[in-house]
């Protein structure tokens, strides 16, 4: 191979290579854009959820916070049982007018529902007579709460070197990955705030150290919860879901600390649930039929 040969190869890849790392470097670009993007959308529809405000006088007033199972998301009227309190608490023989808000949120985590109920009350100057709040759910495939394990737990060594290391980068680069992976039918889920690739829903999911700490963060937040109660004079009411497994962390604070808990899990609600033909077609959230039916569980509860 002659010299003019051999510099023209080296162009060749010389070229090649600049290609590669601008296109690759454009790739990241836009990926971070457009974490920013959907991240800055869920921002945006919670403080949209925040807009609402209490208008009657004298009225006795509920805040409603949870993720998807108290926001009604995936029933036919698209809302949750709180749209139909007012009305089941009337037919129990509470006949004081009552006011309903819900800040309830598709896949928001602990930390989001206390960060709802807290802004809400700086921006509106309100406070609610009651704050009825079910949450943990989505714990668990929270991006922000796998990182905090893996750095400050003193059993994040029960994961492995490399994780640790997957952790590391951006976080809008691990939300590329996931985009990938939901392309590719590898994730269900298409959320900025958490980890939707299967094999690691998995992993976290089969971590007991991981399932131990995180059920015990929802007691946490619950008792941030009663505490802001507490400093703002509303009184904070603990509800479970009709599944889950890991409500005793709760159950344990909720007594300790005397915090009111409507504690609907169990198997034999959930078939009865299911035979009536109350959850929508994943089983899990409430249809309309099964939102009314919890609206009028929890105003008896309630009276």
């Amino acid at each position: 191979m002659s010299f003019r040969q051999w510099s023209r190869g080296r162009k060749v890849l010389a070229v090649a290579a600049v290609t590669l790392v601008v296109n690759l470097v454009g790739v990241l670009v836009v990926v971070e854009w457009a974490f920013r993007e959907r991240h800055g959308d869920m921002v945006s529809e919670l403080a949209r959820r925040r807009q609402d405000r209490f208008t009657e006088p004298g009225s006795t007033r509920f805040l409603i916070v949870g993720d998807s199972f108290s926001a009604g998301e995936l029933s036919e009227a698209r809302v949750g049982f709180g749209a139909y309190l007012s009305q089941a608490l009337r037919q129990y023989g509470y006949h004081n007018d009552t006011e309903v808000i819900s800040l309830a949120m598709a896949g928001s985590t602990s930390q989001w529902h206390y960060e709802q109920v807290a802004s809400w009350i700086k921006e509106t100057g309100q406070v609610p007579h009651y704050v009825f709040i079910t949450t943990g759910a989505n714990n668990n495939h929270s991006y922000v709460f796998q990182t905090h394990f893996l750095e400050h737990s003193c059993e994040a060594d029960t994961a492995p070197t490399w994780l640790h290391l997957l952790y590391k980068v951006p976080r809008s680069w691990f939300w590329g990955l996931d985009q990938v992976a939901y392309l590719l039918g590898y994730a269900s889920l298409d959320d900025p705030t958490k980890v939707a690739f299967r094999p690691l829903v998995k992993f976290w999911r089969d971590n007991k150290a991981f399932m131990s700490w995180i059920n015990k963060l929802i007691g946490r937040w619950v008792s941030a919860m009663h505490d802001l109660g507490q400093a703002r004079g509303f009184t904070t009411l603990v509800g479970s879901y009709v599944r889950t497994g890991f409500h005793q962390p709760v159950r344990v604070l909720t007594r300790a600390r005397k915090i009111p808990l409507y504690d609907i899990e169990s198997e034999a609600l959930e078939d009865c649930m299911r035979g009536w033909g109350m959850f929508t077609s994943d089983g899990w959230h409430p249809n309309d039929k099964g939102n009314k039916y919890l609206a009028r569980r929890l105003a008896r509860w309630l009276v």
